[in-house]
């Protein structure tokens, strides 16, 4: 295990397992969950003082001054920020704003490089809404289910999503499992994965919904479906 394993993954996911252990008895005890806990192994992975700037260094800007700069200039009458919001901001920022806040052109244009590289405006962003993303295509089907068991799925069943960090074709990929068997029936779209991986990685949780089934055809023989991921509150 590497320095850099231990303090970027397993350090922040242990974080993110105590939290999910400890998480109705911290309810209990406070009435109402503090809504910067659930960033607490965010916080850690990226040595950040804000959920704000946790997310924008997830969202790839890669100096953690510059998050924490930039993290000070989110516009909070937004609302409480969601890695939708946050990313959705970060997209809309020219290289003019990056300046005025990062206060230097050079360092305005590194970040503004690094958003473009971590794709910002691929479809994934495009089809932001309020609270997530719809409709989803779950790609590679016929590869790793059974007709029966997308037969079985309903509008609104629940999907659970899991990282795969060591796939050999993208470090991206996130598996999409039914809970009632635990099998995986393929992986969430690539363009939308790269957005959502790092956050997941950085313990923020989403949850994953059925939005719609198509019927099977020649190229599509177990039908198409497609799922909603929302940033769990």
């Amino acid at each position: 295990m590497t320095i850099e394993d231990f303090f970027v993954r397993k350090i922040p996911w242990g974080i993110n397992s105590l939290f999910l252990i400890f998480e109705e008895e911290i309810k209990q005890q406070c009435g109402v969950l503090p809504g910067y806990m659930k960033y607490l192994p965010a916080l850690s992975r990226y040595g950040v003082p804000s959920p704000v700037a946790a997310i924008i260094r997830a969202a790839g800007v890669s100096s953690r001054t510059f998050a924490i700069k930039l993290g000070t200039a989110y516009p909070f009458d937004k609302g409480r920020p969601t890695v939708v919001k946050v990313t959705d901001w970060l997209s809309n920022l020219r290289l003019e704003d990056l300046t005025t806040i990062l206060g230097d052109e050079g360092r305005a244009r590194r970040v503004f490089i690094e958003l473009q590289e971590a794709q910002l405006g691929n479809p994934g962003v495009e089809k932001f809404h309020e609270s997530g993303w719809d409709d989803i295509e779950v790609r590679g089907l016929r590869f790793y289910t059974a007709s029966e068991n997308i037969r079985a799925l309903q509008i609104g069943a629940k999907v659970l999503l899991f990282r795969e960090p060591d796939n050999p074709y993208d470090p991206n990929a996130i598996q999409v499992l039914i809970p009632a068997i635990e099998q995986m029936i393929g992986y969430v779209d690539r363009d939308y994965a790269r957005i959502i991986a790092p956050a997941l990685d950085s313990g923020i949780s989403f949850k994953g919904s059925v939005s719609k089934l198509t019927s099977p055809t020649k190229y599509f023989p177990l039908g198409r479906l497609f799922i909603q991921i929302l940033e769990e509150a």
